[in-house]
């Protein structure tokens, strides 16, 4: 269902998002191979919204619940 989706989307600097769980198992294992390969040649990446110490992981965690993060929320030790 996505492969044609996944075939160009490493070319694009767009952001992509979709869940594995809405494929059938052959088509989840095929496109996480997929992921797993561009994430290891570099070509794909996380999203980082902002990170914060561990003591603020209360205010971390309001930023999630409001929906006011546009990536990940990262906590930090230290």
């Amino acid at each position: 269902m996505f492969e044609a989706v996944l075939n160009g989307f490493h070319n694009s600097p767009a952001l992509f998002a979709f869940s594995l769980n809405s494929l059938a198992p052959e088509a989840r294992r095929r496109t996480w191979d997929r992921v797993v390969a561009l994430l290891a040649e570099g070509r794909l990446s996380a999203v980082l919204d902002r990170t914060f110490p561990l003591a603020e992981a209360a205010a971390a965690l309001q930023r999630v619940e409001r929906g006011r993060s546009f990536g990940k929320v990262v906590l930090r030790r230290g």
